[in-house]
């Protein structure tokens, strides 16, 4: 889980760089999360 975490918290800093709107984020960071798993 720790992994996860890590690596879900670096795709959600990028993201947040390309795209500051919070909905866009939220949906990608669920999109990203189901992937890695």
């Amino acid at each position: 889980m720790a992994v996860t975490m890590m690596v879900a918290t670096m795709v959600v800093m990028m993201v947040a760089q390309v795209s500051t709107l919070p909905a866009e984020r939220m949906e990608t960071r669920e999109q990203d999360s189901e992937r890695i798993t």
